[in-house]
C-alpha cells in the first residue's frame, strides 16, 4: 500500500484549476501503474491552492479478503508520523510547558549522565542530538524489530544503558528515531496525559478523527490497509509493534487531505 498526498504541485497556478480528461488519465496510468490486478494498493490525491484536484484509490486494502482500498482505509503512515509528534511538541511549547532549549535530562534524569553537554528539545527536533537509533541498537543485538514487541518504556531503558552520544550535540545532522520516541515520552512528561491522549485531542481539534497514535497494537481499529512486500510472491506480517512516535501513526487519506488543507490555510 501507499498513501501519498501531493500538495500545490501544478505550475504554480494562482486561478481556479482544473484538471483535463488527457491528465487524468496519465495521473490514473501512473498510480495504478504497479497496481496490477488482485495486489496492493494505493491512495493518492492531488491538492491545488487547498483544494482536491484529483483523487484515487486502486488495488487491495487486504489480500486475504479482497476489500478494496477506499476512502475509510486506514494506512500506517510509519515516519510521516514525526511532523504530528513535533506538532504536540509545540503546543506544549505555546502553552509554556516546555522549552526548546531545556536539557532532556531535566525530565529523564537517567539518560547520559556522563555527557556535559546540554541536548535539547531542538536537538531531539533536529536530528542533531547524536542519540543513537534504537533500531540500529536491536539490530546489532540480533533482533528484528518487527517480529518483536517494544514499547516506548523499553526504548527509554534501553537509551538509559547507552553512555556516550554518536557526536556532540548540535554538531551534525544524523536521522534517529530515538529522538522522536523520547519527544513522545516527553509529551508525557510535560502535558500530564499519554500522549495517545495529548494527540487524539490534538487530531480532533485538526478534524483528523481517524488519525491515531497505536501504543497498543491490540487496540488498532479498522479498516487497516496492510503492508506487504514481493519477493516473487506478496507477503506480509502481523503488526505487533507498540513503540509511537517516531511512527505507529495510522490515518486515512481523507485525514492526509485535511491536514495538507490545514498546512495550506484553507
Amino acid at each position: 500500500w501507499m498513501l501519498l498526498v501531493f500538495p500545490a504541485l501544478l505550475l504554480g497556478q494562482s486561478k481556479a484549476f482544473e484538471l483535463q480528461p488527457k491528465q487524468i488519465q496519465k495521473l490514473d496510468s501512473i498510480a495504478s501503474q504497479d497496481v496490477p490486478a488482485g495486489a496492493p494498493g494505493i491512495a493518492t490525491a492531488i491538492l491545488h491552492d487547498g483544494k482536491v484536484i484529483y483523487e484515487r484509490y486502486f488495488g487491495l486494502a487486504d489480500l486475504s479478503d479482497s476489500v478494496s482500498i477506499g476512502p475509510s482505509s486506514r494506512f500506517n503512515i510509519a515516519s510521516n508520523a514525526k511532523q504530528f509528534t513535533a506538532l504536540a511538541i509545540q503546543l506544549l511549547i505555546d502553552q509554556k510547558k516546555l522549552r526548546l532549549e531545556d536539557d532532556v535530562r531535566s525530565y529523564f534524569p537517567l539518560l547520559f549522565p556522563g555527557i556535559k553537554d546540554k541536548i535539547t528539545v531542538r536537538h531531539l527536533l533536529t536530528h542533531s542530538s547524536g542519540i543513537r537509533d534504537c533500531y540500529d541498537l536491536w539490530s546489532l543485538q540480533g533482533l528484528t524489530w518487527w517480529k518483536n514487541t517494544f514499547s516506548n518504556a523499553e526504548v527509554l531503558a534501553l537509551m538509559s544503558r547507552q553512555e556516550d552520544l554518536n557526536f556532540k550535540p548540535g554538531e551534525k545532522y544524523l536521522y534517529s528515531n530515538s529522538n522522536y520516541i523520547l519527544l513522545a515520552l516527553l509529551v508525557e512528561k510535560a502535558s500530564g496525559k499519554t500522549f495517545v491522549d495529548f494527540t487524539q485531542e490534538m487530531f480532533e481539534a485538526l478534524d483528523m478523527p481517524h488519525t491515531s497514535f497505536v501504543s497498543d497494537y491490540k487496540q488498532i481499529q479498522g479498516p487497516i490497509a496492510r503492508s506487504y512486500f514481493n519477493f516473487g510472491t506478496w507477503t506480509t506480517y502481523d503488526w505487533i509493534w507498540n513503540v509511537h512516535g517516531d511512527g505507529n501513526l495510522f490515518s486515512t487519506l481523507t485525514d492526509q487531505i485535511q491536514w495538507e488543507k490545514v498546512i495550506a490555510g484553507t
